[in-house]
């Protein structure tokens, strides 16, 4: 969309209570844009498969590369809906989204993965999943030593945590299209809206 085009479509702009920008468009062009985002989320689903077997054959990926703990992340956005997370909100907010999980956060039970924190709007949330894979590739992220949960261990042996950039870079990368985390979410949460 061209800078002109954003202006003509805005009514008006101002700041939240925290600062931010916010928008006020108007109702032609957010009738616009929803459609534009329906199209979108149609398109995610004709990729998801390709996406899926990606996810499958990094996962079986030796060692901790990026490749590996990335895709378990990708099959928890997937199956479970947990939002993305920043690390803005984690640092002035306390809550957490999948990347800015610590390992506080997770309980590895006899069959299934437990997750147990605040999310976003300070909701608390208590997620499982009993996917084995996923469920090995978790446990040895929480054997890796800090507090960060979704780790990697790059070329080096170097630690580095998994970030929302990892996962969307990973998404466009796996899809050949330019979806996001949140385009992804976003499809699964409202799959059980389509009409039969």
């Amino acid at each position: 969309m061209t800078h002109a085009k954003l202006l003509a479509s805005t009514l008006a702009t101002g700041r939240d209570a925290r600062g931010r920008k916010q928008y006020r468009y108007h109702p032609r062009w957010r009738e616009t844009r929803g459609v534009n985002k329906y199209e979108r989320m149609a398109a995610f689903g004709r990729a998801l498969p390709k996406i899926r077997r990606r996810v499958a054959r990094d996962q079986k990926l030796p060692g901790m590369p990026c490749d590996k703990v990335v895709a378990a992340t990708v099959q928890l956005l997937d199956t479970t809906l947990i939002r993305i997370g920043s690390v803005e909100y984690a640092r002035d907010n306390q809550s957490y989204g999948l990347t800015t999980l610590r390992k506080k956060h997770l309980k590895i039970e006899a069959a299934q993965l437990r997750f147990r924190f605040r999310g976003k709007s300070g909701i608390d949330h208590d997620v499982t999943m009993d996917n084995p894979r996923v469920k090995r590739i978790v446990r040895r992220c929480a054997e890796l030593p800090g507090h960060d949960l979704f780790q990697y261990l790059d070329e080096d042996g170097t630690r580095r945590t998994v970030g929302s950039a990892d996962i969307n870079d990973y998404l466009r990368c796996a899809s050949e299209a330019d979806f996001t985390a949140k385009g992804s979410r976003e499809r699964r949460a409202r799959r059980p809206m389509r009409k039969p």
